[in-house]
């Protein structure tokens, strides 16, 4: 759960992101508008693809979709699981 009701923490139960040492920021994370950085993750770009995603993190094992506040979770998310199984 998160404290904010247009974003939702999904647990695919693999890795999603490898913990990296020499990395100051554990994480990816991404707008809608970040085209350079979508194109750096396949996942990312998979879930840009749904209408009504505003942002993405991506932690080591979990990931934060936020929606736009005009879209319903009944709906977005059966495609985000579809996108990251």
């Amino acid at each position: 759960d998160t404290p904010n009701p247009e974003s939702m923490k999904f647990l695919p139960g693999v890795e999603v992101l490898p913990e990296r040492e020499d990395e100051a920021v554990a994480g990816f994370y991404a707008t809608r508008t970040d085209k350079v950085e979508i194109t750096r993750s396949p996942l990312a770009k998979r879930l840009f693809e749904i209408e009504g995603i505003a942002s993405v993190f991506f932690g080591n094992n979990f990931i934060t979709v936020t929606k736009d506040s005009q879209a319903h979770w009944n709906h977005i998310r059966t495609l985000v699981f579809g996108s990251i199984m």
